[in-house]
């Protein structure tokens, strides 16, 4: 991310930009001698977000939970739009706003409807985590257990 920021300020005469780097989730790569997407473990529900730009702290990590909802308002607030995101009820947050900021205790959903006949689901705050895959027991973990 620094290497594309220092180019782009080189070539664009160091116009001010905020930047975000993000994917989908994550893959398992054989953690708990699992494999794929499938499940929602933090090794395949986390996705990396990486925000960068003016006014943004160097290195801070921001302990509050996001998703990929809170892109769309990002984008928004950078564009000076900010109002729309109340006005349309765009769920997420500016991810502006979060970073450099005391962690908030916020909830977030992840689902996952790709293949097989049912779905799963997660709510996830900074203590628990709640997971239900349908036709199955729901699963409750707390940070601190090694389950997460």
């Amino acid at each position: 991310m620094g290497w594309a920021a220092r180019r782009w300020h080189h070539r664009r005469c160091n116009q001010l930009m905020e930047w975000i780097y993000t994917s989908d989730h994550g893959d398992n790569l054989g953690s708990r001698g699992l494999w794929g997407k499938a499940t929602m473990y933090e090794e395949s529900a986390g996705i990396p977000m990486l925000v960068a730009g003016e006014g943004i702290p160097a290195a801070a990590v921001c302990a509050t939970t996001v998703t990929l909802c809170d892109v769309s308002a990002t984008i928004l607030d950078a564009v000076g739009a900010s109002d729309a995101i109340a006005e349309l009820g765009l769920p997420g947050a500016s991810l502006l706003d979060l970073a450099g900021q005391p962690a908030r205790n916020r909830t977030v959903l992840s689902e996952f409807h790709t293949y097989g006949p049912n779905a799963f689901y997660m709510l996830r705050d900074q203590r628990y985590k709640y997971v239900y895959y349908v036709g199955a027991p729901p699963q409750l973990f707390t940070s601190t257990s090694d389950s997460w």
